[in-house]
């Protein structure tokens, strides 16, 4: 039978327990409050799947958090995220664009009554 030294058991021990306090305590999310540039207007559409989409650009609200902002985008293109606008909690898609340095496009669903140079807190995991 192959013996186990105490210290191999004791970091077989310790993975076992911090995957077990990962477990409980996720990540925290990471919460920006972004300015909007422009949102969607109104549009007409026959294809009923495409009803209710709507469009918001956004970026950093304060010069300071530029960079964070910026690298945020680059991990979370195309990530699935919530934002909150006067309380209302939404769900949405947030891109990159690439040709448009520190701005993101944020696709949801529904109606909010939201236009340039509101602010929203974007929660991204």
């Amino acid at each position: 039978m192959m013996e186990v030294s105490k210290s191999k058991l004791a970091i077989i021990f310790a993975l076992i327990f911090l995957l077990f306090l990962s477990k409980l305590y996720p990540a925290q999310q990471r919460i920006l409050e972004c300015e909007v540039i422009e949102v969607s207007r109104s549009y007409k559409s026959s294809i009923p799947d495409l009803k209710g989409i709507n469009f918001i650009l956004i970026h950093h609200a304060r010069n300071l958090e530029r960079s964070v902002f910026s690298k945020l985008l680059k991990s979370n293109n195309g990530r699935q995220v919530i934002f909150y606008f006067k309380g209302k909690k939404l769900n949405g898609i947030l891109f990159r664009l690439s040709n448009c340095f520190g701005r993101g496009l944020l696709l949801y669903k529904g109606r909010i009554n939201i236009k340039s140079h509101d602010l929203i807190k974007l929660v991204l995991p």
